[in-house]
């Protein structure tokens, strides 16, 4: 969201960026207008209807033309302030929102995001997701045109140097600690990789539990945590990486298409990747020549394997790392924002 308010500041469009503050929330500057709100609540569907009805009251009252709602859990204020001040709204689906791991489970509420979907996606003119299989899925079930645009990191990403976790090699996880994204596997995979460390960037519900995990293993000393971190510090954290890992299980149709940031983050520092065999994935790296592909539900003994098969075979490592390097070069967010301004140009 960071890049994409950028993009339309940069070409002229006054931007506000509306969230959320939590209590671990830190200040932040930016170059356009932002605003948090408080809620007692913060997850459940208490929070959802909270936050949509609190979002909806203030676009009534604010000054705008355009409003993109990112995700399904912002689109219903967004579009019926939209329709009711006779406004435009797009849509920007970072997820298929109906299909992600901790829906899926849960017949009741994924209904009720699947009955949002058919409410609303359907009477969107204007709409772009991260992947063209989740781009299908929408017009194929709602008959709703989806543009493609990924979250590419930019070029030449600034850097700092005080990130230092690691003084062995590591490999690297980077992103929201969640179910089905392999990082218990990875944790056990560690007792057969004595000669790497395994460095877990950034926070979510999983956290304590991982962290209580890892106290109570004998190799603990190799598996560190690093909590949030800036977008600025965690590209630093990136580029020391000896592999970065995208280990997604195939739960749920969001996971099976998804093109997770990390994985473009990995590409940009120059860092081989290993991840699951799931299309989207699979597909990039295909065609890129970064890394390796593994089993979706991969024990962690035959995840050990194929990262010892990795450290084994250097000259395999230093070709994925060069085709990194230049993939680096050509998918970044400067060609992605050229797209993504065309739409707003649209509208």
């Amino acid at each position: 969201m960071h890049k994409t308010a950028v993009n339309l500041n940069r070409n002229g469009y006054q931007v506000k960026l509306i969230g959320r503050r939590l209590k671990q929330s830190s200040s932040i500057r930016r170059p356009y207008s932002v605003k948090r709100f408080r809620f007692l609540i913060n997850h459940g569907f208490c929070f959802y209807a909270c936050y949509n009805l609190r979002l909806f009251f203030y676009l009534l009252v604010q000054k705008w033309d355009i409003v993109l709602s990112c995700d399904m859990d912002s689109l219903p204020a967004g579009f019926l302030a939209a329709r009711l001040r006779k406004r435009n709204v797009v849509f920007d689906s970072h997820e298929l929102f109906s299909e992600v791991p901790e829906v899926v489970d849960r017949p009741f509420v994924q209904s009720v995001w699947r009955k949002l979907e058919g409410l609303f996606i359907p009477r969107i003119n204007h709409a772009y997701t991260v992947s063209q299989s989740i781009a299908d899925y929408y017009k194929n079930r709602y008959e709703t045109d989806f543009h493609v645009i990924r979250n590419l990191p930019s070029e030449n990403r600034k850097m700092t140097s005080d990130v230092k976790v690691s003084k062995r090699h590591f490999v690297l996880y980077q992103g929201a600690l969640n179910p089905y994204r392999g990082i218990d596997e990875i944790i056990e995979a560690m007792h057969y990789l004595p000669q790497l460390d395994l460095v877990i960037a950034g926070s979510g519900p999983l956290q304590e539990e991982l962290i209580e995990k890892r106290n109570n293993l004998k190799y603990k000393n190799a598996i560190h945590f690093t909590g949030h971190l800036n977008f600025e510090k965690l590209a630093s954290l990136t580029s020391q990486a000896w592999l970065g890992v995208s280990l997604e299980a195939d739960k749920g149709l969001n996971y099976r298409y998804a093109l997770p940031n990390k994985l473009f983050d990995y590409m940009q520092a120059g860092v081989p990747v290993l991840i699951s065999n799931l299309p989207e994935m699979s597909r990039f790296v295909d065609e890129t020549g970064i890394g390796w592909k593994i089993s979706s539900d991969a024990t962690p003994e035959a995840l050990a394997n194929g990262i010892n098969s990795i450290w084994d075979d250097v000259e395999s490592y230093r070709r994925c790392e060069h085709n990194a390097n230049q993939a680096a070069k050509k998918y970044t967010w400067e060609q992605e924002a050229l797209k993504q301004l065309e739409i707003f140009r649209a509208v």
